[in-house]
């Protein structure tokens, strides 16, 4: 029997947000490694980022898209799931079953704590620290998708904790 990876068969949300295009040249900068003249690798900056949401689990993730496709590994841990590149680190998604008014910055906490759920790599940490800079970044575009996907208004509030 041929094995399947948990990518191909991973069930589709109920609503998924469109695209938003990211642009690159802002998020290369120097590297966390010492290296004299190290930048962080175009391979390790998303290309797009999307949200998407499944009603009958009330479950948000966020999606980033790069140059190029690997391998998934699926890891979880303080209340978030996470959907890791298996050899760079990179998030490819992060998932949060929350309040909708509540799921950007939910989303944001997850970024912020992914170093410490993994264990990764300096690889790994300058694309998080770029993950983190784009959910900022485009926080705007991401919530309205957000809402889009949910049918309701709810406005987040910047201080609101996470459940």
């Amino acid at each position: 029997m041929r094995k399947r990876w948990a990518w191909a068969v991973r069930p589709t949300p109920e609503a998924l947000g469109r695209w938003i295009k990211v642009k690159p040249d802002k998020y290369v900068e120097p590297a966390e490694r010492v290296e004299p003249g190290a930048f962080v690798s175009p391979y390790d900056i998303p290309e797009g980022i999307r949200v998407s949401y499944d009603r009958r689990v009330g479950q948000f993730e966020a999606e980033f898209s790069y140059m190029v496709d690997e391998k998934v590994r699926h890891l979880s841990g303080d209340g978030f799931g996470y959907r890791l590149g298996k050899h760079s680190g990179r998030i490819i998604g992060v998932e949060t079953n929350c309040h909708p008014g509540n799921a950007y910055h939910a989303i944001l906490e997850a970024t912020e704590g992914v170093d410490t759920v993994t264990g990764s790599t300096a690889r790994g940490r300058d694309n998080h620290r770029v993950v983190k800079s784009i959910l900022e970044d485009y926080r705007d575009e991401i919530v309205r998708d957000m809402h889009a996907l949910v049918g309701e208004t709810i406005a987040p509030k910047r201080n609101m904790k996470v459940e």
